[in-house]
Protein backbone atom coordinates (compact mmCIF):
# COMPACT_ATOMS: atom_id res chain seq x y z
CA UNK A 1 0.00 0.00 0.00
CA UNK A 2 1.17 3.15 -1.03
CA UNK A 3 0.98 6.25 1.66
CA UNK A 4 1.82 9.53 0.50
CA UNK A 5 4.10 11.67 2.12
CA UNK A 6 3.10 15.14 3.38
CA UNK A 7 5.18 18.32 3.29
CA UNK A 8 6.38 18.46 7.27
CA UNK A 9 6.71 14.13 7.75
CA UNK A 10 2.99 13.83 8.34
CA UNK A 11 1.22 11.20 6.23
CA UNK A 12 -2.22 11.59 4.66
CA UNK A 13 -4.12 8.56 7.16
CA UNK A 14 -7.24 9.95 9.00
CA UNK A 15 -5.90 8.71 11.97
CA UNK A 16 -3.09 11.73 11.74
CA UNK A 17 -3.59 13.79 14.90
CA UNK A 18 -4.91 17.38 13.52
CA UNK A 19 -3.13 20.93 14.45
CA UNK A 20 -5.54 22.90 17.16
CA UNK A 21 -6.87 25.93 14.85
CA UNK A 22 -5.59 29.02 15.79
CA UNK A 23 -8.03 31.40 17.28
CA UNK A 24 -8.69 34.59 15.46
CA UNK A 25 -8.42 37.88 17.43
CA UNK A 26 -11.55 39.91 17.74
CA UNK A 27 -10.96 43.10 16.03
CA UNK A 28 -10.53 46.30 18.04
CA UNK A 29 -14.06 47.62 17.22
CA UNK A 30 -15.05 44.59 19.34
CA UNK A 31 -13.00 44.12 22.00
CA UNK A 32 -13.89 47.83 22.53
CA UNK A 33 -17.72 47.70 22.01
CA UNK A 34 -18.39 48.39 25.32
CA UNK A 35 -16.56 51.35 25.99
CA UNK A 36 -18.56 52.64 22.44
CA UNK A 37 -21.96 52.00 23.95
CA UNK A 38 -21.18 54.42 27.24
CA UNK A 39 -19.60 56.93 25.10
CA UNK A 40 -22.71 56.58 23.08
CA UNK A 41 -25.11 56.65 25.94
CA UNK A 42 -23.45 59.70 27.29
CA UNK A 43 -23.45 61.70 24.53
CA UNK A 44 -27.33 61.19 24.11
CA UNK A 45 -27.79 62.23 27.92
CA UNK A 46 -25.88 64.93 27.30
CA UNK A 47 -27.73 66.26 24.16
CA UNK A 48 -31.06 65.59 26.17
CA UNK A 49 -30.08 68.02 28.84
CA UNK A 50 -29.14 70.49 26.51
CA UNK A 51 -32.15 70.03 24.87
CA UNK A 52 -34.27 70.14 28.34
CA UNK A 53 -32.05 73.02 29.35
CA UNK A 54 -33.13 75.04 26.22
CA UNK A 55 -36.90 74.68 25.96
CA UNK A 56 -36.87 75.12 30.15
CA UNK A 57 -35.02 78.79 28.82
CA UNK A 58 -38.07 79.44 26.31
CA UNK A 59 -40.59 78.69 28.66
CA UNK A 60 -38.48 80.90 31.22
CA UNK A 61 -38.61 84.01 28.66
CA UNK A 62 -42.14 83.07 28.02
CA UNK A 63 -43.64 82.71 30.91
CA UNK A 64 -46.49 84.46 32.53
CA UNK A 65 -44.59 84.70 35.94
CA UNK A 66 -41.31 85.99 37.27
CA UNK A 67 -40.65 82.25 38.89
CA UNK A 68 -37.49 81.85 40.80
CA UNK A 69 -34.88 83.67 38.75
CA UNK A 70 -34.48 87.37 39.44
CA UNK A 71 -32.85 88.42 36.31
CA UNK A 72 -33.94 87.42 33.14
CA UNK A 73 -35.38 88.01 29.68
CA UNK A 74 -39.49 88.33 30.12
CA UNK A 75 -41.24 89.96 27.00
CA UNK A 76 -42.70 92.90 26.57
CA UNK A 77 -46.13 93.01 25.04
CA UNK A 78 -48.07 96.11 24.04
CA UNK A 79 -51.73 94.93 24.67
CA UNK A 80 -53.90 97.01 22.01
CA UNK A 81 -57.88 97.80 22.52
CA UNK A 82 -60.31 99.14 20.34
CA UNK A 83 -62.73 101.91 22.46
CA UNK A 84 -64.81 102.25 19.33
CA UNK A 85 -66.46 99.89 16.29
CA UNK A 86 -65.27 103.24 13.93
CA UNK A 87 -61.49 101.31 14.42
CA UNK A 88 -62.24 99.10 12.00
CA UNK A 89 -62.94 102.44 8.85
CA UNK A 90 -60.16 104.33 11.06
CA UNK A 91 -56.93 101.74 11.50
CA UNK A 92 -56.25 101.61 7.14
CA UNK A 93 -56.15 105.79 7.47
CA UNK A 94 -53.22 105.15 10.33
CA UNK A 95 -56.15 106.56 13.46
CA UNK A 96 -58.22 105.29 15.39
CA UNK A 97 -59.58 105.24 19.51
CA UNK A 98 -57.39 102.88 20.99
CA UNK A 99 -56.73 102.16 24.49
CA UNK A 100 -53.17 100.08 25.52
CA UNK A 101 -51.32 98.28 28.41
CA UNK A 102 -47.73 96.84 28.64
CA UNK A 103 -47.65 93.48 29.72
CA UNK A 104 -44.44 91.91 31.25
CA UNK A 105 -44.14 89.50 33.99
CA UNK A 106 -47.36 88.32 33.92
CA UNK A 107 -49.21 91.78 34.61
CA UNK A 108 -50.19 94.37 32.52
CA UNK A 109 -49.23 97.99 33.49
CA UNK A 110 -51.36 100.93 32.38
CA UNK A 111 -52.56 104.15 33.74
CA UNK A 112 -56.18 105.62 34.57
CA UNK A 113 -57.78 108.54 35.41
CA UNK A 114 -58.69 108.38 39.11
CA UNK A 115 -56.49 105.38 39.34
CA UNK A 116 -53.30 106.43 38.12
CA UNK A 117 -51.03 103.69 37.24
CA UNK A 118 -51.98 100.56 38.28
CA UNK A 119 -51.63 96.33 37.04
CA UNK A 120 -54.22 94.19 36.17
CA UNK A 121 -54.89 90.98 34.64
CA UNK A 122 -53.24 90.80 31.28
CA UNK A 123 -56.06 91.64 28.10
CA UNK A 124 -58.59 92.21 30.25
CA UNK A 125 -59.59 96.23 30.43
CA UNK A 126 -63.05 96.98 31.49
CA UNK A 127 -64.51 99.24 28.66
CA UNK A 128 -62.51 98.13 25.73
CA UNK A 129 -62.29 95.21 23.39
CA UNK A 130 -59.18 93.44 23.24
CA UNK A 131 -57.40 93.71 19.64
CA UNK A 132 -53.77 92.39 19.37
CA UNK A 133 -50.99 91.63 21.41
CA UNK A 134 -47.68 93.62 19.62
CA UNK A 135 -44.71 91.73 20.94
CA UNK A 136 -42.08 94.58 21.68
CA UNK A 137 -39.01 93.37 22.80
CA UNK A 138 -37.15 91.37 25.83
CA UNK A 139 -36.85 93.13 29.03
CA UNK A 140 -33.20 91.83 30.16
CA UNK A 141 -34.22 92.97 33.92
CA UNK A 142 -35.40 92.25 37.46
CA UNK A 143 -38.92 92.01 38.85
CA UNK A 144 -37.52 94.85 41.36
CA UNK A 145 -35.60 96.35 38.38
CA UNK A 146 -39.42 96.77 36.59
CA UNK A 147 -40.90 97.72 40.08
CA UNK A 148 -38.29 100.67 40.56
CA UNK A 149 -39.27 102.27 36.83
CA UNK A 150 -42.87 101.87 37.29
CA UNK A 151 -42.55 104.21 40.94
CA UNK A 152 -40.28 106.41 38.55
CA UNK A 153 -43.10 107.06 36.28
CA UNK A 154 -45.87 107.41 38.81
CA UNK A 155 -45.17 110.71 40.03
CA UNK A 156 -45.63 112.30 35.95
CA UNK A 157 -48.77 109.65 35.65
CA UNK A 158 -50.79 111.10 38.98
CA UNK A 159 -54.77 110.28 39.28
CA UNK A 160 -55.59 113.76 38.82
CA UNK A 161 -52.99 114.46 35.97
CA UNK A 162 -55.35 112.45 32.78
CA UNK A 163 -55.56 114.15 30.06
CA UNK A 164 -57.65 111.76 27.29
CA UNK A 165 -55.56 114.14 24.86
CA UNK A 166 -52.35 115.19 26.21
CA UNK A 167 -51.44 112.36 28.91
CA UNK A 168 -53.35 109.77 28.65
CA UNK A 169 -52.68 105.49 28.49
CA UNK A 170 -50.68 105.86 25.47
CA UNK A 171 -48.72 108.16 26.52
CA UNK A 172 -48.30 106.34 29.52
CA UNK A 173 -47.64 102.51 27.69
CA UNK A 174 -45.28 104.68 25.04
CA UNK A 175 -42.96 106.23 28.36
CA UNK A 176 -42.59 102.71 30.44
CA UNK A 177 -42.01 101.25 27.12
CA UNK A 178 -38.96 103.29 26.23
CA UNK A 179 -37.60 103.15 29.52
CA UNK A 180 -37.49 99.11 29.42
CA UNK A 181 -36.66 98.65 25.60
CA UNK A 182 -35.46 102.37 24.45
CA UNK A 183 -37.86 102.55 21.76
CA UNK A 184 -41.47 104.29 21.11
CA UNK A 185 -44.80 102.40 20.43
CA UNK A 186 -46.40 102.48 17.57
CA UNK A 187 -47.20 105.90 16.72
CA UNK A 188 -50.87 105.10 15.18
CA UNK A 189 -52.34 104.28 18.55
CA UNK A 190 -52.14 108.06 19.76
CA UNK A 191 -52.42 109.99 16.29
CA UNK A 192 -55.69 110.76 17.09
CA UNK A 193 -55.39 112.49 20.55
CA UNK A 194 -51.41 114.08 19.38
CA UNK A 195 -54.09 116.00 16.68
CA UNK A 196 -56.51 116.89 18.73
CA UNK A 197 -53.96 118.43 21.55
CA UNK A 198 -54.31 121.60 20.09
CA UNK A 199 -57.48 121.68 22.00
CA UNK A 200 -57.11 120.35 24.81
CA UNK A 201 -57.01 123.62 27.21
CA UNK A 202 -60.27 124.76 25.60
CA UNK A 203 -61.71 121.49 26.91
CA UNK A 204 -63.80 121.42 30.00
CA UNK A 205 -63.42 118.37 32.12
CA UNK A 206 -66.06 116.40 31.05
CA UNK A 207 -64.86 115.89 27.69
CA UNK A 208 -61.13 115.36 28.21
CA UNK A 209 -59.65 118.13 30.11
CA UNK A 210 -56.78 117.79 32.30
CA UNK A 211 -58.65 115.47 35.32
CA UNK A 212 -61.27 113.85 33.37
CA UNK A 213 -61.96 110.25 33.36
CA UNK A 214 -61.03 108.07 30.32
CA UNK A 215 -63.68 105.61 28.66
CA UNK A 216 -61.82 102.79 30.76
CA UNK A 217 -62.04 102.11 34.44
CA UNK A 218 -59.14 101.71 37.00
CA UNK A 219 -59.12 100.86 40.64
CA UNK A 220 -59.97 103.69 43.30
CA UNK A 221 -61.98 105.64 40.83
CA UNK A 222 -64.64 106.22 38.51
CA UNK A 223 -62.25 107.10 35.58
CA UNK A 224 -59.84 104.92 33.32
CA UNK A 225 -57.39 105.71 30.69
CA UNK A 226 -57.85 105.53 26.95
Amino acid sequence: VLVAELPGGGRGDSSAKQPAPIPHARPWSAQHKPISVVFSLSSAIFKYRSFVKNERDKGTKMSRGWGARTERQSRVLLNVYDLHDTNEYLEPFGLGLFHTGVQVGGREYTFAGGGGVFDMTPQEAPGAKFREAIDMGAFEGSESKLASIIDELKPQFKPDSYNILTKNCNHFSDALVRRLLAKPIPGYLNRLAMLGGCCGPCLPPSLGGTGANGPVGGPGGGGGSG
